[in-house]
């Protein structure tokens, strides 16, 4: 099915308004199931190939599919930046801001209109096959996620997911989030999220059991979930422990050594917009339930406050 999802059928914008539960296509699916199993096959074979490093056009690419962004672009692409990413793969999403605007800005920017709804696991496997030969490795995140490593003012992120997917059997690095409340805002704060927002969950907190992660293009079969990807056979995703990762969720949250700082809500009035933006890979809108069940502000934890104040980014 992975790969069946990453057949330019799947994800061109012939299909934008596909209905993944109507008859049509359900019977589209099944029949495309053989050409999926013969794709698997080409990846397999092709991942075999052996690549040199200064073949790639980038090292490291950050992919997301984002709407309606438009005041958190600059403080996200810029953090990115501080910490080595070579370029960004952005799918805006029906944006009615200056989200697209803003994305052009960025000369390391590449920015792909991509309308329609449920886009996300579309966008990512379209992002794994145009890079697969321009990029040696992906991160996939989205514009609310912050990947860190804690305890160090600077770090450059190629180098160290380098020390993991350069072993020849890892496919990718699965790495756990913290939440980070509203810190008790209800409007939003002048200033960067990240300087603004300084209060998270515990590390136990159930919602931490979740990953996403940064990858080899030429190993990953596919997206069926957004969090996790689908290694081609013979290969794995680890967290940062070295130890294997076989589902989105993992009770076994390790954040010791990198983390993705997650600020899901900010304000009250924050989360409220981005109720009504809608969700990347669902119908309908999220529940003000959600608000409450992830407005932990449990932790003080102002490294953030700290890296940008030694790499000069509290310039929003």
């Amino acid at each position: 099915m992975a790969a069946r999802n990453r057949l330019p059928i799947f994800v061109n914008k012939h299909f934008l308004d596909k209905k993944r539960k109507s008859l049509k296509y359900k019977i589209l699916s099944y029949a495309l199931f053989p050409i999926g199993l013969i794709e698997q096959k080409k990846l397999k074979r092709a991942s075999s190939i052996s690549y040199k490093r200064e073949n790639f056009k980038y090292k490291m690419v950050v992919v997301s599919i984002m709407k309606n962004e438009a005041p958190y672009i600059k403080e996200w692409i810029n953090y990115y930046l501080s910490i080595g990413v070579d370029h960004f793969y952005i799918y805006n999403n029906n944006s009615s801001d200056s989200t697209e605007e803003i994305l052009k800005s960025f000369p390391k920017v590449t920015c792909i209109n991509y309308p329609g709804e449920l886009r996300q696991l579309d966008a990512y496997n379209d992002a794994l096959n145009r890079l697969k030969k321009i990029a040696q490795y992906i991160t996939v995140v989205d514009a609310d996620e912050f990947v860190f490593c804690p305890n160090k003012v600077k770090f450059n992120l190629y180098q160290f997911v380098d020390e993991y997917l350069s072993h020849k059997e890892i496919a990718g690095l699965g790495i756990h989030w913290l939440i980070f409340g509203s810190s008790n805002f209800i409007t939003p704060p002048d200033g960067l999220v990240t300087n603004n927002y300084v209060f998270r969950s515990k590390t136990n907190f159930y919602k931490n059991k979740h990953v996403k992660t940064i990858v080899n293009p030429r190993k990953i079969l596919g997206y069926t979930n957004a969090h996790l990807p689908i290694p081609l056979p013979g290969y794995k995703i680890v967290n940062e422990n070295y130890q294997v990762i076989d589902n989105p969720t993992s009770d076994n949250v390790t954040e010791e050594k990198i983390r993705i700082n997650h600020y899901f809500t900010k304000s009250k009035e924050e989360f409220m917009k981005k109720r009504d933006r809608g969700l990347a890979d669902n119908i309908g809108k999220r529940s003000i339930e959600e608000f409450k069940i992830h407005d932990k502000n449990d932790v003080f934890d102002n490294s953030m406050q700290i890296f940008n104040e030694n790499n000069n980014l509290n310039k929003k």
